[in-house]
């Protein structure tokens, strides 16, 4: 086996070295000291004029891999696991391999406790040797590593890190690149209501995430979600981490690391058209009530416990973590309802329009932009009693969001009706709002 290294050397030889100028790793090939160490003063200069000069293409064997893994959580727990049998199995060309991971963070009521990423267990179980730090700054990479593998890292690995690795660097991302670049593909998939996934092993990029070069992907028949208007983040990683592992060792068994390695023949899609999986914050979660009822289950499919801000009462206003939620056929309570709205000239819902709907109750969403009492429906949400549950509804025929389980803020979690039945209801909002023009 022959790889194509771009940088000039002297002539065709035997021996092959590699050594380092500016942290960088070089090839030197040197005929006439085949049994000498050192690296003559010619080669050296010759070697450092042809930086930044256009390169010749030479050959020249290949090398069992020394493994810098890099990684956190458990889909790159999935991944070490299979390195490590690969490396067990006869006429394996992985030598070796450590574990280059973060620090754990502290979580816990005083953030007394320390919680260690789940790849560092993997790692201790595996015997691997651990480097532990939170930056590549100031540290050196051992000179025996040769091929660094990121897989679900979230640190950068720089220039300088990468070309100290004969073979550079490689990424296993759980989506089809370029679609769902960044941290949260997976997420992204189920939010977006794509009906497709797949793997993407890349090349490391020296200047951005997820931009490397595509050496293989998931085939197109093997693409399809099972499910894909069911499934939750927890299956969707189930599902997807078997064709990760295996991309991922089909990449090593085929040297698909080596630089000649062409790009994967690919149409482009339009970058317009491409959605960024930037990583998932508080404000993801937070339901829009605006938004069609679809998307918030998949959000909740996709990311879990959706929550809103409502007022309990005039003065105070609490988050709901909405538990256990799931889409259902709109009772015919709602179904009335929003089939015979009544306004009046101000654009609020008629009193008489409520007495006809006796189990429709609401509550009034803390938007800082209107006022406390603006009862119109982009500042309410609608809901019935369904036993210990609710049900409210989602603005779209038929269908409505089921809730069985209710988290308030600062409390533990209860049944959905009980935590609605401490919520100051529509007859006494409505009270508040003829006593005054302020509504409360």
């Amino acid at each position: 086996m022959y790889i194509i290294h771009p940088f000039r050397c002297l002539a065709r030889g035997t021996i092959i070295r590699t050594f380092r100028i500016n942290n960088a790793r070089f090839i030197h090939t040197d005929p006439k000291k085949e049994h000498s160490s050192a690296i003559s003063d010619q080669a050296l200069a010759k070697l450092k004029d042809c930086q930044g000069a256009a390169p010749d293409l030479v050959k020249f064997p290949s090398e069992k891999l020394r493994i810098l893994f890099c990684g956190s959580d458990d889909f790159s727990c999935a991944a070490l696991r299979a390195l490590h049998e690969e490396q067990q199995r006869d006429h394996s060309n992985v030598d070796s391999i450590e574990v280059f991971l973060r620090p754990g963070k502290p979580t816990g009521r005083g953030l007394k406790q320390i919680r260690d990423v789940p790849l560092k267990a993997v790692a201790q179980e595996l015997g691997l040797k651990i480097y532990e730090r939170d930056t590549f700054t100031g540290w050196e990479m051992p000179l025996h590593v040769n091929l660094i593998v990121a897989v679900s890292f979230g640190l950068f690995v720089p220039p300088r890190i990468l070309k100290s690795a004969l073979y550079r660097g490689i990424n296993i991302h759980p989506s089809l690149l370029p679609k769902f670049r960044g941290p949260a593909p997976l997420q992204h998939t189920i939010m977006s209501g794509s009906t497709v996934t797949g793997v993407t092993l890349q090349t490391l990029d020296e200047k951005t995430f997820d931009h490397g070069k595509i050496l293989a992907q998931t085939p197109q028949h093997e693409t399809k979600i099972p499910d894909p208007f069911k499934i939750t983040y927890s299956e969707l990683l189930k599902h997807i981490t078997p064709k990760a592992t295996d991309l991922l060792i089909k990449g090593i068994r085929e040297r698909l690391y080596l630089p000649s390695t062409p790009e994967l023949n690919f149409q482009k899609p339009n970058d317009e058209n491409l959605i960024h999986a930037t990583k998932i914050t508080s404000a993801d979660r937070q339901i829009e009530w605006r938004d069609s009822i679809l998307k918030i289950e998949r959000y909740n499919r996709a990311i879990g416990r959706l929550w809103s801000d409502v007022h309990v009462d005039a003065q105070t206003v609490k988050r709901l973590i909405l538990e256990d939620m799931e889409i259902v056929d709109e009772p015919e309570t709602l179904r009335g309802w929003h089939n015979h709205w009544k306004f009046n000239s101000g654009g609020r819902i008629t009193q008489e329009c409520l007495a006809e709907h006796p189990d429709v109750r609401f509550m009034v969403l803390a938007d800082p932009s209107r006022q406390i009492g603006d009862l119109d429906p982009k500042n309410v949400a609608f809901y019935v009693k369904d036993g210990s549950a609710v049900m409210f509804w989602g603005g779209r025929k038929n269908k409505c969001i089921r809730v069985r389980e209710i988290t308030v803020s600062g409390k533990g979690k209860a049944a959905a009706a009980t935590v609605m039945d401490g919520i100051k209801d529509r007859e006494v909002w409505q009270l508040k709002k003829h006593r005054s023009h302020r509504a409360l």
